[in-house]
């Protein structure tokens, strides 16, 4: 059985198209009905989906910021060489690590290099390291922080237009964040784990950005009282819930027993027997 290319297919469509089956098979030297199969499987095979104008708008901006990080990642790597290149005596006294981190996760400090190519020195004492990114601090994108703390690029867009959480710009007006911005950032979710509100969030960062003092750290603590009373609190809605619910289940284990009319269907309550709220038998 002869083959014939996907491009010759294509061609020998197409002219059928033009002239009729017939016609094509003869001047291509195919048999008819093998011109006529490939007809009848274009036919029936759907039409591969043409994206919208929104959705190759979007697919653009995509591909531009990878680019855009790619190239940030190129000049990361080429600032690292020229560094080591000219400071060889400090090379041979360091130690030296090439991460390249996919993983998502808990992150440790090395670890926070996140897709990049990072060179990481450690000084021979074992006493200092750096982070060189860029020929300085070490930075993140906001895709890289919202990773490394598990929470949305719009969350943190949030923190910081409420001014909660520090971050500079780069060249293209992205967010960009340091060190500095991890440790507000991890201060920010030890609060939330607190059940701080946003107010509670924003007074007790106004407060650490303050001179230290023992009137500072007193008002710091009313807060995270104030939070271990709104604790206290819930714990007791949650435990009156809890009898509320056994005091339900048991209603439920009587009238399976047959030792309780079945009251738990609304359908079938009138206003003389319908039961008060604190009673009610079906939630």
């Amino acid at each position: 059985m002869k083959h014939y290319s996907k491009e010759f297919k294509e061609e020998a469509l197409k002219l059928s198209d033009e002239i009729g089956v017939k016609k094509a098979a003869q001047q291509l030297g195919v048999a008819y009905y093998t011109l006529a199969d490939w007809r009848s499987i274009r036919r029936n095979t759907p039409p591969a989906k043409t994206p919208s104008a929104e959705e190759q708008t979007i697919r653009i901006r995509e591909l531009e910021r990878e680019n855009a990080e790619l190239r940030t990642a190129n000049n990361i790597l080429k600032d690292a060489l020229g560094f080591f290149r000219a400071r060889p005596q400090e090379v041979k006294a360091c130690e030296r690590h090439l991460f390249v981190v996919e993983r998502k996760g808990v992150y440790t400090a090395k670890d926070r290099c996140d897709r990049y190519a990072i060179i990481i020195v450690t000084s021979s004492s074992n006493t200092k390291s750096s982070v060189f990114f860029g020929g300085s601090i070490m930075y993140y994108t906001i895709r890289q922080m919202a990773e490394l703390f598990g929470v949305t690029e719009h969350t943190l867009r949030f923190y910081t237009d409420k001014g909660l959480l520090p971050c500079t710009r780069d060249g293209g007006n992205r967010r960009v964040f340091n060190e500095e911005s991890v440790n507000w950032m991890q201060g920010i979710q030890c609060l939330k784990g607190c059940g701080a509100s946003i107010e509670d969030i924003q007074e007790y960062c106004r407060l650490c950005l303050l001179e230290e003092s023992e009137e500072n750290l007193r008002t710091r603590y009313a807060i995270i009282r104030k939070q271990r009373e709104e604790a206290y609190r819930r714990l007791e809605e949650a435990k009156a819930t809890v009898k509320y619910m056994e005091d339900k289940a048991a209603h439920y284990e009587a009238i399976l027993a047959g030792l309780a009319p079945d009251d738990t269907n609304p359908k079938n309550w009138t206003a003389g027997d319908r039961p008060e709220h604190e009673t009610c038998s079906f939630s």
